[in-house]
């Protein structure tokens, strides 16, 4: 439960971020775009319902860097490079 909690925080913080890096209001369904993710499995990560799936954690990684993995208590893979859009 608890890494499910601290995923959904931090990923409510790279919302957030993400929105101010936008400079305007985003939805949640904009921000699954980004994501490449389904609105209805994204809103379930932000409520800390479930955690990605490794497939979704490489992509989020993709994103916003390898500090999911951290959180998820996963060893980062050696070749994870950062290539935030």
């Amino acid at each position: 439960m608890k890494k499910r909690t601290t995923v959904a925080t931090w990923l409510n913080d790279q919302f957030l971020t993400w929105m101010n890096q936008e400079q305007e209001h985003k939805t949640i369904t904009a921000f699954a775009e980004y994501l490449e993710v389904d609105r209805n499995l994204l809103g379930q990560w932000l409520n800390g319902r479930i955690v990605p799936s490794n497939a979704n954690v490489i992509r989020i990684a993709n994103k916003f860097g390898p500090e999911i993995y951290d959180l998820l208590e996963w060893p980062r893979p050696i070749n994870q490079e950062k290539n935030r859009h």
